[in-house]
């Protein structure tokens, strides 16, 4: 399992793709949005990964991945 020791650089750049993500569809620069999407996907994983991890270190099991 990877070790992610702090959550915030995670939720700071899903903050900064959704943003741009945002400016994008505004002024319907919608191709733009594909690699941002995809890297947003990405950051949530990790973000689930931390979470899961966290909570197995914390003695839960999670049978719900």
């Amino acid at each position: 399992m990877i070790e992610f020791f702090d959550y915030a650089t995670i939720l700071l750049r899903i903050d900064a793709l959704n943003k741009q993500i945002q400016s994008n569809i505004l002024v319907k620069r919608y191709e733009d949005n594909l690699p941002l999407t995809q890297e947003l996907l990405v950051q949530c994983r990790r973000l689930h990964l931390w979470h899961v991890q966290e909570l197995e270190s914390h003695g839960h099991s999670n049978n719900r991945l």
